[in-house]
């Protein structure tokens, strides 16, 4: 705020210079009459200090002008002028207050910020004043220019309007829709519903949709149905009740989400749940990404690969032990020629210096040669992973390019742009190449108020998820954009993170009906977006600890749907949630949330349970942060979501008490499983099979040969043979042998298995399993 001090007396100027400095205020000087009324005339200000005594005339001429000139602006008289005609006499022209010098400090800060409040009072009540008389004909010009459909309808559910956007949308004229039911324009299946709510409101005044942002299907003229989202809204006057509602198609918006749940489900499945050694490779060579299994095949950790040149750590030399360049290696060719490049065999170098031979394919995942992936293992599930890498990038492809909204990735440090979507030469009006080139250059068409805020998110809230902004950007053509841009990260499996993904969409047309009907008389009313997680904002009540169950806390809707409760059952304060805590969480819960509201942490994120009213702890994953702080540094206001996770959590559990059955059944058949690698001769072996050779556990040595070694010495020579012919021409092996247990009793053993052969029919792998048995047949 704008302070503008009139006095001719230097230390008072400079002593309430450096006060009103102090306190926030914007501070002018005039020391004359004359440039008092001078600086009045140039600038606004928000409230005036002024002596009485100046050299040029008497400062109340100045207060009698500065009424004339802007009555509603607070003048403060500021004098060491004390007689009794001065100060009534003041206080009669207009003057706001009086106070004498020498003034103190406490009674001129609150006496500045009631004037201060008054004047932005009076401004506000003239700007609405203002807008009141334009309401009624902007609202009907808004209304028929808007893109979303808005029908308003009587106390009785007929239309008695629409807009042009709704008679696009639904197909009928206004002659055939006016005075009809709005059933007309939904499917069968919710007009019953349609017809109880209008009941409910005539009868109670209260309905469960209206000021929530819905999602149903629509009825056009021709039968068909669509997805569509709607607020209702609802006023009244003196002689009727009538309702508004707001309709969009959000068919590709529900396509566009469908498509992102999938890429994110690929990209889970690739990096987690592959049976294959799997790493990334950047344009540099540097590894982005390493899943377990191809740590632990090279007898690493996942992080101690991250960012490391592959070529260096692994792929030293050629067989022959001559030095095998960078250039040459098929696995770097990928990254610039774009191609998939299949290698038979080469030698990777594990950590402790010891060599492994494998098989493996470096494919792009992306255009224009940015990444590549190498995955490695035996020929046949290198096959397999090769399809499932190649189908990935096709349907990215397919998806993310068929798409109108913008789909980006990039890495963590926002210096390199991974991929970015056609979308957004649509919607930038700036060419894909420019971005991959210059990868800030997207955050330049952001406009100049908004840029700072949107730089600040993008560095501090992709990383946590939290990411989601709307900004404008300014496209080349001078024409102004709304986006609507989320970000997630992705996480390898030692929890780094290692790219960022996101997801834009063009909002223009949305915004500006949007702020449009903002300004009419609240005929229409928006709400946020809707969402399956409840949402919560407190705030803790002066004087009173935030743990108080009398803090205030705003429940949605949501929250209140998934417990059962109704909003006199659940009111908006804390105790509503911790009256229903699980007692076994609530200290674990209690701690999480006073270390946020104490400032050692700005984020909350927890899983614990809630009684519903059916009596049934349900589990809930809780995300807040902190949006309002002290001087402190304590938590005043919080805000936050709440997610139903049971059935994930159920799901979990399920998936367990499968696998433990499993362990549990394999350990009481007493049966072992072989699975042998027929080139390298390797031969895993369950924990049963030691057990069944009378060995310690953990002293199998696990080859081939191993496993003929502890074999009868009389059975051997009949048994490599029986094998031997097998492989060449049989489906399966079947063999009985002997062994010596270290008590010298013999002991008969069966050996069944399938064998798999490669593309020539030469067989790669035995899989099956070895039981005792009485004898041979």
């Amino acid at each position: 705020h704008t302070v503008l001090v009139v006095d001719d007396e230097p230390d008072i100027v400079l002593g309430l210079q450096d006060f009103l400095d102090h306190e926030g205020y914007q501070v002018s000087v005039a020391g004359t009459c004359a440039e008092a009324l001078s600086q009045a005339h140039e600038h606004q200000y928000n409230v005036v200090l002024l002596d009485l005594g100046l050299p040029d005339g008497d400062g109340s001429s100045v207060l009698r002008t500065l009424q004339e000139l802007r009555p509603q602006l607070p003048v403060i008289i500021l004098t060491a002028y004390t007689s009794a005609d001065r100060t009534v006499g003041s206080l009669t022209q207009g003057a706001f207050a009086y106070l004498t010098k020498p003034y103190n400090r406490d009674e001129l800060r609150a006496v500045l910020q009631r004037a201060v409040g008054l004047q932005a009072l009076a401004a506000k009540a003239e700007h609405a004043e203002h807008a009141l008389s334009e309401s009624e004909e902007r609202f009907r010009s808004l209304v028929e220019a808007a893109t979303d459909s808005i029908v308003l309808a009587d106390h009785n559910g007929s239309i008695i309007s629409w807009n042009r956007a709704a008679s696009r949308l639904f197909g009928y004229t206004n002659e055939e829709v006016r005075g009809r039911p709005l059933t007309m324009l939904m499917p069968l299946r919710h007009r019953a519903a349609h017809e109880r709510g209008l009941a409910r409101i005539t009868e109670t005044g209260q309905s469960r949709l209206i000021g929530r942002l819905v999602e149903l299907e629509g009825l056009r003229k021709d039968g068909s149905e669509f997805p569509i989202e709607l607020s209702l809204a609802t006023w009244k006057t003196d002689d009727a009740v009538f309702y508004s509602g707001i309709i969009r198609d959000i068919t590709q918006r529900r396509l566009a989400e469908e498509i992102l749940d999938r890429l994110r489900h690929l990209h889970e499945v690739i990096l987690t749940q592959a049976g294959e050694g799997i790493y990334g490779l950047d344009a540099a060579g540097l590894t982005t990404f390493v899943n377990p299994i191809a740590a632990r095949l090279l007898e690493y950790e996942p992080s101690e690969l991250l960012e490391q040149p592959m070529h260096a750590r692994l792929h030293h030399s050629r067989p022959d032990g001559s030095p095998y360049p960078a250039e040459d290696c098929p696995i770097y060719a990928a990254l610039h020629d774009g191609l998939v490049h299949r290698v038979a065999t080469d030698v990777f170098w594990r950590k402790d210096g010891t060599s492994v031979p494998v098989e493996y394919v470096s494919t792009p995942i992306v255009e224009k040669g940015v990444v590549a992936v190498v995955v490695f293992r035996d020929i046949t599930e290198r096959k397999e992973a090769e399809r499932a890498v190649e189908e990935s990038q096709e349907r990215f492809r397919q998806l993310a390019e068929h798409i109108k909204e913008v789909f980006w990735i990039t890495d963590p440090t926002k210096h390199r742009m991974i991929y970015i979507s056609p979308g957004y030469e649509a919607v930038w009006g700036r060419s894909c190449e420019s971005l991959y080139a210059s990868p800030q250059s997207w955050m330049e068409a952001i406009h100049p108020d908004d840029r700072h805020r949107i730089q600040d998110a993008a560095v501090n809230r992709q990383s946590l998820g939290a990411y989601d902004e709307e900004y404008r950007i300014l496209r080349p053509d001078g024409s102004l954009r709304w986006i609507w841009d989320r970000a997630f990260p992705i996480r390898d499996t030692s929890g780094a993170i290692y790219r960022i993904v996101g997801f834009a969409e063009d909002i223009t047309d949305y915004k500006q009906v949007q702020e449009s009907l903002r300004a009419s008389e609240e005929r229409l009313k928006y709400v946020i977006r809707g969402s399956n997680d409840g949402f919560w904002d407190g705030h803790v009540l002066p004087g009173q600890p935030w743990h108080s169950p009398f803090t205030p806390v705003w429940w949605s809707p949501r929250v209140r749907e998934m417990l059962g409760y109704s909003e006199a059952e659940f009111p908006d304060i804390l105790e509503s949630w911790t009256s229903r805590l699980h007692p076994e969480d609530r200290d674990r819960v209690f701690q999480r949330l006073a270390a946020c509201l104490e400032a050692s942490t700005s984020q909350y994120d927890v899983e614990y349970r809630l009684l519903t009213k059916q009596g049934e702890y349900r589990w809930f994953h809780a995300r807040a942060e902190v949006v309002q702080r002290d001087e402190q540094g304590h938590a005043v206001r919080m805000a936050g979501s709440l997610q139903c996770i049971t059935d994930r959590n159920r799901a979990e559990e399920q998936l367990r008490l499968s696998e433990e059955r499993l362990r549990m059944a394999l350990i009481a058949s007493e049966v072992g499983i072989l699975d042998w690698d027929v080139r390298s001769g390797h031969l895993y072996s369950s924990a049963g099979v030691e057990a069944l050779f009378g060995l310690a556990a953990g002293s199998f040595l696990g080859t081939y040969d191993a496993y003929i070694d502890a074999m009868y010495l009389e059975d051997r020579g009949a048994v490599m043979a029986s094998i031997d012919q097998s492989l060449r021409d049989q489906a399966s092996v079947n063999i009985r042998h002997r062994v010596v247990w270290p008590d010298g009793a013999l002991h008969w053993l069966a050996w069944t298995g399938r064998i798999y052969r490669d593309a020539e029919g030469i067989a790669t792998r035995v899989l099956g399993i070895v039981h005792e048995t009485k004898g041979p047949i």
